[in-house]
């Protein structure tokens, strides 16, 4: 198997896998929120990080504020739980950025053909 192919699977289970949790969310979106707001009030600040982190990473309908407001609903100093969440969010984006920056085009040729990444490579160059 070469590697072209190898990376046409690896990406389409990554995007099954995606497209599963997302309707795995979806459908226990009640029950992630429970657990999550569980987890910011057991852990903390560490709590909140982690989870401001996966859920900005991740993606699903559930965004971060979500920890922000966990946090300032179990007496945590709103203040630091928002910082937190800023730092963990941002840290999140641009670890996501030089994923996508490294191996972005590597994953959009396993999807394209080359002279089609070269052609919305030009439109995106020329309007933005």
């Amino acid at each position: 198997m070469d590697k072209k192919n190898l990376i046409k699977i690896f990406t389409l289970i990554v995007f099954v896998s995606i497209v599963i949790f997302f309707i795995y969310t979806v459908i226990n979106y009640k029950t992630i929120k429970t657990e999550v707001s569980s987890g910011v009030q057991k852990y903390g600040y560490i709590g909140i990080s982690a989870a401001s982190f996966l859920l900005e990473s991740l993606p699903q309908p559930i965004g971060a504020d979500i920890t922000l407001i966990s946090g300032g609903l179990i007496g945590l100093n709103i203040f630091f739980v928002f910082i937190t969440v800023v730092l963990s969010s941002g840290f999140s984006g641009i670890l996501m950025y030089f994923i996508g920056y490294a191996k972005g085009k590597d994953i959009a040729l396993s999807f394209i053909e080359n002279e089609k990444y070269e052609e919305y490579l030009e439109l995106f160059k020329k309007k933005g």
